[in-house]
């Protein structure tokens, strides 16, 4: 007020958003013009006022900013309010010598739970985790909803690491309770990466990336914990990269060949078929196997490409065994990724491939980790039923490594049981590895399953599996 009052004084005019009170009491916002005015007759001053009512204005400036700044479905903030935030904190951190600690969390199994489950059980799964996050933090720090089931956390004024990990084991911990959602309980727990300024980073966009890198390896190794960022990490991500990039050029250049390992039928002694294995002709004159390069391998585009040119070359050759051979009944079996399966178009493209070749389905063999389906639940299981229908057989692989449940063969359709090579490579000499092997044949005749043993070397192992 003392402000418009000296500009009606010296310049006899004055305009601004003022507060106002109605003659029922209630406050409002308006605009008002005042203009200094003089009465010749009375060589009086008048003032002159006109004004605007922008209640409603003030309330679509809220909503608008609302609307911009906070996630419309968990109403916490969102990317663009945690960025302009985050700046800010670093930027006070910086003038009072403090420390900024970045969370980037990620709900494990979250995709699976929406995809099986449906979006309306996702989404109150998000909203639960966004108000148990709010519920954990300190009335100073921030969290966010950045994307997805991706969230985070800015920390402010971390003293040492210790804050850092109890603030993670809590985050988890209250995200791990139970979630009753629908009638349902569902188990869920966060990744968690750590990155802290100024010691990780100096900028926003540094410190963001490189907690999201320390996440990546904790999905990669562990899962369900949480790690705090060291520049290791970011090399590794740099050697990824690079790998990725040579993996595309290779699928251009045509250096993935496929080598074949016979599958042996014990009744007769003669080749039933044989497993397609990958191999990479790399340019350094070394020959790779998949544990040096289908990491890299990445889910997409890529992922696609390289799972098609496979499935391709593996039909190609065994048009032509066909031809050589005379024979239509030979089974080649191929290994399919838990991301080929948890593609909803895998099974389309996958036929898609298929029907450019005269192949009949039941001389194909598709080999799954049996673990996988156990983690990734009901999209795969119905990928895998889809293809069974069609008239591919389906085989449990490394059967007796992971979970070995009797559940899923009873109610999947699966038609074979591949012991690992790591019990037949010692059951000559370890009576446990010898008892294992005998239990998963057992297994294998209770469901009616056939049984096939990796790793097969020596006459003994032979013999010993014979009987």
């Amino acid at each position: 007020y003392k402000s418009m009052w000296l500009s009606l004084e010296k310049k006899g005019y004055w305009k601004g958003e003022i507060w106002d009170k109605r003659k029922n009491g209630e406050i409002y916002p308006q605009i008002l013009s005042i203009s200094k005015n003089k009465n010749d007759t009375n060589q009086e001053h008048f003032y002159m006022s006109v004004f605007t009512d922008i209640t409603k204005l003030k309330s679509e400036d809220k909503r608008v900013y609302y609307n911009a700044n906070y996630d419309s479905l968990t109403k916490i903030p969102n990317r663009l309010y945690f960025s302009k935030q985050l700046d800010n904190i670093l930027k006070e951190a910086k003038e009072k010598g403090s420390q900024v600690a970045l969370f980037f969390m990620d709900i494990e199994k979250f995709k699976e739970i929406n995809d099986g489950y449906g979006h309306n059980i996702g989404d109150k799964m998000l909203i639960t985790v966004a108000k148990r996050l709010l519920n954990t933090i300190r009335e100073d720090d921030i969290v966010a909803r950045i994307g997805g089931d991706e969230f985070v956390l800015i920390a402010k004024d971390i003293k040492d690491i210790k804050n850092v990990q109890k603030l993670a084991f809590k985050l988890q911990e209250k995200i791990k309770q139970p979630m009753e959602i629908e009638h349902q309980i569902f188990n869920i727990s966060l990744s968690i990466g750590v990155s802290i300024y100024p010691k990780h980073a100096l900028s926003a966009d540094e410190l963001l990336k490189n907690a999201d890198i320390a996440m990546y390896e904790v999905k990669k190794q562990t899962k369900d914990a949480f790690k705090i960022y060291d520049s290791v990490m970011s090399s590794k991500i740099a050697t990824k990269i690079s790998m990725q990039n040579d993996v595309k050029k290779a699928l251009g250049k045509n250096e993935f060949v496929m080598y074949y390992q016979p599958v042996i039928d014990l009744k007769n002694n003669s080749v039933a078929g044989a497993e397609a294995l990958v191999r990479w002709n790399h340019p350094s004159g070394r020959v790779l196997e998949p544990n040096d390069f289908l990491e890299f391998v990445v889910f997409g585009e890529t992922g696609k490409e390289f799972g098609c040119m496979v499935l391709s070359q593996i039909l190609r050759d065994l048009t032509r065994l066909n031809k050589i051979l005379s024979n239509d009944k030979l089974v080649i079996s191929i290994n399919i990724s838990k991301d080929q399966l948890l593609n909803s178009a895998f099974c389309l493209d996958f036929i898609g491939v298929f029907k450019n070749y005269g192949i009949k389905p039941s001389q194909i063999e598709l080999e799954i980790i049996e673990a996988e389906i156990l983690q990734n639940g009901d999209v795969i299981k119905d990928n895998m039923e889809k293809l069974s229908s069609m008239g591919f057989s389906v085989a449990f692989d490394n059967f007796g490594t992971g979970y070995s449940s009797l559940e899923y063969l009873r109610s999947i359709k699966v038609d074979k049981l591949k012991i690992d090579k790591v019990f037949t490579k010692n059951m000559m000499q370890d009576i446990k590895d010898l008892n294992i092997v005998k239990s998963i044949v057992d297994i294998a005749k209770l469901f009616d399953l056939k049984v096939q043993a990796e790793g097969i070397e020596t006459k003994e192992q032979y013999q010993k599996l014979k009987d």
